[in-house]
């Protein structure tokens, strides 16, 4: 992840660690994770990986949310 940045910000690894210091959820939809043949095994620290009802429970629910798709 370490290779994941943007010009005149912090590396991802860095904003991805305050945001879950702050609070923030790292909640991955396991079946589009499993779709693209990972596994949980390979989340990173702080990630949950969850069902597609949850995703959308958990969505509606937030205040914000920030969704990334690969």
């Amino acid at each position: 992840m370490k290779h994941v940045r943007a010009e005149a910000f912090p590396q991802l690894q860095d904003l991805l660690k305050t945001f879950v210091e702050m609070g923030g959820k790292l909640l991955v939809c396991a079946p589009y994770l499993k779709s693209g043949g990972a596994a949980e095994d390979e989340l990173i620290e702080g990630a949950k990986m969850i069902a597609a009802a949850t995703v959308i429970a958990e969505t509606t629910a937030a205040e914000a949310t920030l969704v990334y798709q690969v």
